[in-house]
Formats: structure tokens, C-alpha cells, sequence
């Protein structure tokens, strides 16, 4: 309330959508728009209402914003998320396990989560020993697969086998 409207502008793109904001609102509309910014802080996603009223015969703005940011991450998330559950639903055969694990790479991504050393375990048992598959994700680093190496076997076969779901918290730790 009582701020130069040009406060909520941070640079010469979100001046210009406000000042075209303005005119729509002074030429007798009533415009709920909704804008992306970047700011010192990040990109912030900000909605504007506004209505002009008339006080001592002088023509004056009243323009509401209001942050959306937090509403448009979370739904970014559900989103995100909600494509990676529909993708895990339409798996149909074991060959399909690369469009999971892409899936939920891009899931984490889109959540704003940053991985390294994030993996899919997949289990062989029908070979004798049973087989390892890791499929490593690192947060901008190239994905792959690689074999498990005995030591590391024996602990996700264990895993397995207890039925009880692991959760490492720092992979450089012995366990």
C-alpha cells in the first residue's frame, strides 16, 4: 500500500508487462493476469488483480499481488510425480525398466531434488549366483548401468531377502 508500482518491477521485461497491465486497467478492464519473474531470489510466479477507484478526482490503481510461487512448485511436483506413477502403471514387460528409470530421473529433476548416487537395483535370480544390475543416476553426469560387484551383491541380495526397505542416508558410509 502507498508503493511507486515500479517497486514490483525488478527489470525493464516485468516493467513493461506491468505498464501494459496498467493500461488495460485504466481503459476499463478488470484483469487478473498472471506472470513469471525472476528476482534476486529466483523465479517467483506472481498474479495480479486490480481494479482503479477514483479518490479527490484523481484516477488511482488498486493492485493486488500475490505470490503464487509455493502453489505452482507444489503443483510442479504433483505433476512430476504423477507422470512417473503413470509411466511405473504402463510398464508392461521387464525391457520397459529404462522408461521407468528415465521417468523418475526427470521426476527428480522436476522436483528440484538433487541425486547423486541414486540407483535401481535390478535383481536375477534366475542365474546361480543371482545377478545385479545398478542403474546409477548422478545429477548432471551421464546415467549407465553397471554390473554390482560381489560385495555390494551380497548387501542388496540381503536387503532383498529381509523384505524391509533401505534407506541409505550417506553412501560413502561402511555398512
Amino acid at each position: 500500500v502507498g508503493h511507486p508500482i515500479g517497486e514490483f518491477a525488478p527489470g525493464p521485461r516485468e516493467r513493461t508487462q506491468l505498464e501494459s497491465y496498467l493500461e488495460r486497467l485504466f481503459s476499463g478492464q478488470r484483469p487478473i493476469e498472471r506472470h513469471r519473474m525472476v528476482a534476486a531470489d529466483g523465479v517467483r510466479h506472481l498474479e495480479l488483480a486490480g481494479s482503479v477507484v477514483e479518490i479527490d478526482g484523481q484516477r488511482l490503481a488498486l493492485v493486488v499481488r500475490r505470490d503464487r510461487t509455493d502453489q505452482v512448485e507444489a503443483q510442479a511436483r504433483l505433476d512430476a510425480l504423477s507422470d512417473l506413477r503413470r509411466t511405473i502403471w504402463n510398464m508392461a514387460s521387464p525391457g520397459d525398466i529404462d522408461t521407468v528409470i528415465r521417468a523418475m530421473r526427470d521426476a527428480l529433476r522436476k522436483c528440484g531434488v538433487d541425486f547423486f548416487g541414486c540407483g535401481v537395483n535390478l535383481i536375477d535370480e534366475s542365474s546361480d549366483p543371482p545377478s545385479v544390475r545398478v542403474y546409477a543416476m548422478q545429477t548432471g553426469e551421464a546415467d549407465m548401468w553397471k554390473e554390482e560387484e560381489s560385495g555390494a551383491l551380497a548387501l542388496v541380495l540381503g536387503f532383498v531377502h529381509e523384505g524391509v526397505t533401505v534407506y541409505r542416508q550417506d553412501l560413502l558410509a561402511t555398512d
